[in-house]
């Protein structure tokens, strides 16, 4: 009956949660046909469970949306962007109508079109995209055309398919908290002089705890997610059940999606809403004992367990980024893949993030339940991509604090990540970091309650040194002198900054430079000392590295480096050019200073360094060998 009065253009459409029609207004899209997948309108909402065991099938990668290997082309772009616009107009349509049904308070409508607004993040119904006969037709409410996007264009239907999320999830919570209805007043009584009304309360239709379980039942893993992880914010938000429960809950459903691109998408927004609602009680406060599980409160443990579980799984759907099928092996896929997870690693970052955000988060947690955790998975998963970004996450969002008291846990972890990770960005990330805390704590001149500055002062450079001869005994000859030259210009630099004059530690770094560019060079003979012998020839990017390592010391000590012997050997790894520029830094570093050579030992090492620019190479190659004087004679 309800169908004969539509007008012939309305279609009758079979709700998830039971028969209703379109809204009578007009729509800014033709209304979507009838699903081949709908709800169950026969169960109650009393009567529901959590629906945990359904699991989805991944989506083969569509190549025709990618172009080929390599960048995309024009018309790849183009295709994509159709694509992009088409899923688009779908999850604006379903919005429309969501909106609408919230205004006429259609509890079915609006479960509805939100399992359609967020299915369209996911495959197609079971059988559309099979063309065998006596396939299901393809549903207009849910197109699958997310399988066909590159991630950057997902993220775009993403942040637009879930932007009407929070009205459904406040909608959800009103309708859980309606208040008891106080009759008129006497000004407002009707004109025709009835007798007021008698006190009425109105209690909610539902509870907020059966709402969470109503919108279980949708037979589609994806949208059913989605609307579980905003009815359990909205669960946690009306006190109906604390928040560890509900963090349990929906970190043993979210494992359902298996699907690299839409399970970390999935799991992004799971940590996105429940951010504010995270419990942040110390350890240990002790909680009130409760009878019921439900209302345990939870305290600061059960969200970085939580926050730490989703972690982890997302970084391994990151990292399978890599691996999904289509599109060939070639390189030019690899590296367009490499890109795209590029693109996508905040995601998995913003775990980190959320740790170092929990207050309750002292420093003793972090070094014996989080970072341990956090190294040991790093090293698990072995993706360099990975352990580059995830070590440069640690480095970053975690207080300068907490990296002084676990630097030995931080340390040792660098010599066994991959050859591909750049250990000297990890480590001249943390030096720049701990060196700038140290200068701020003494510009601050505060007490040392905690012994930090002097744990710093005392051990870091030692650590750091330590850290970085393990990775040249880890790659060996894999470690190219460029790399080995910039580490230890990192590790000057934080001596100078943390340790001004001390020469011991320059010296190390000068040191360990000569030792490897002799390994690297092994037939070199310095000829007595002298820099007229020219060693093999370094690439354009190590004599750059090493001119820079040569000139930094030079504005703190001047002609104090000469008292390093290593100082005059590393100037005999440059090019004749290179040399003039270090001679000429060396003598305008003398001139300020003012200080002249005290000893005749200091006069001819710098004679030996500022040669270049009194006489060209082809006359120190032709000029004949100095005489060695017999030591009879002498005598």
């Amino acid at each position: 009956e309800a169908a004969q009065q539509q007008p012939p253009s309305t279609v009758v459409v079979n709700s998830p949660y039971g028969q209703q029609a379109p809204p009578p207004s007009q729509p800014p899209i033709p209304s979507p046909a009838r699903p081949p997948n709908a709800y169950s309108s026969g169960q109650s909402v009393s009567n529901s469970t959590i629906a945990t065991h359904a699991t989805t099938t991944m989506a083969p990668a569509a190549s025709n949306g990618f172009g080929g290997p390599g960048a995309p082309t024009p018309h790849a772009q183009a295709v994509q962007q159709r694509l992009l616009t088409d899923a688009t107009r779908k999850v604006q349509e379903h919005a429309y109508y969501m909106r609408q049904a919230m205004d006429q308070n259609n509890l079915p409508a609006v479960l509805e079109r939100a399992a359609y607004m967020t299915g369209e993040l996911g495959v197609p119904p079971h059988g559309a995209a099979s063309g065998a006969a006596g396939a299901a037709a393809p549903s207009l409410s849910n197109t699958g055309i997310s399988v066909k996007l590159t991630p950057k264009n997902y993220y775009e239907l993403y942040m637009r398919a879930l932007e009407d999320m929070p009205s459904f999830e406040d909608y959800l919570l009103g309708l859980a908290q309606q208040q008891a209805v106080p009759p008129p007043t006497q000004q407002q009584q009707p004109m025709y002089g009835g007798q007021p009304e008698p006190m009425t309360k109105t209690s909610p239709s539902f509870s907020m705890r059966e709402l969470y379980d109503s919108v279980q039942y949708c037979p589609r893993v994806l949208s059913r997610l989605y609307l579980q992880i905003s009815a359990g914010s909205a669960l946690i938000r009306s006190g109906e059940t604390a928040a560890k429960w509900v963090l349990n809950d929906l970190g043993q459903c979210v494992k359902c999606e298996q699907n690299p691109i839409r399970g970390l998408f999935l799991r992004n927004y799971l940590l996105t809403v429940l951010r504010d609602k995270l419990p942040d009680t110390p350890e240990s406060d002790e909680a009130p004992a409760v009878a019921d599980p439900l209302l345990e409160a939870g305290n600061v443990k059960d969200s970085y367990e939580f926050v730490m579980e989703n972690f982890m799984e997302m970084n391994k759907l990151w990292v399978r980024l890599q691996h999904l099928p289509g599109d060939g092996n070639t390189k030019e896929v690899k590296k367009r893949r490499e890109r795209e997870r590029n693109d996508l690693r905040i995601l998995v970052g913003t775990n980190l993030v959320r740790i170092s955000q929990l207050e309750g988060v002292t420093s003793q947690i972090y070094g014996e339940h989080i970072l341990p955790r956090v190294l040991d998975h790093v090293v698990v998963v072995g993706d360099p991509l990975s352990q580059a970004y995830l070590m440069d996450c640690l480095v970053q969002v975690f207080p300068d604090e907490y990296h002084i008291e676990t630097l030995p846990i931080l340390l040792n972890v660098c010599p066994r990540l991959r050859d591909k990770v750049n250990i000297r960005t990890i480590l001249q990330g943390l030096m720049d970091r701990l060196a700038n805390y140290l200068a701020d704590e003494e510009l601050l001149d505060e007490s040392d309650t905690n012994q930090v500055k002097l744990t710093l002062a005392r051990d870091s450079f030692g650590m750091f040194e330590e850290c970085v001869q393990k990775v040249y005994n880890a790659r060996g000859p894999k470690l190219t002198s460029k790399e080995v030259i910039r580490l230890q210009t990192a590790l000057l630099q934080f001596s100078l900054k943390c340790y001004p004059g001390n020469m011991e530690q320059i010296a190390q770094c000068m040191g360990a430079c000569v030792s490897a560019l002799q390994q690297a060079n092994a037939s070199f003979d310095f000829n007595d000392a002298t820099v007229a012998t020219m060693p093999k020839a370094l690439d354009d990017v190590s004599v750059a590295e090493l001119e820079k390592l040569l000139s930094i010391p030079l504005e703190s000590l001047a002609l104090r480096v000469l008292e390093l012997d290593t100082y005059v050997e590393l100037v005999g790894f440059l090019p004749w050019a290179n040399r003039r520029a270090v001679a000429m830094s060396m003598l305008e570093a003398v001139d300020e200073a003012g200080a002249p050579p005290k000893s005749m030992k200091e006069i001819q090492q710098l004679f030996t360094v500022i040669e270049p620019l009194m006489r060209s190479e082809y006359a120190v190659m032709t000029a004949p060998a100095p005489a060695t004087q017999d030591p009879t004679e002498r005598a």
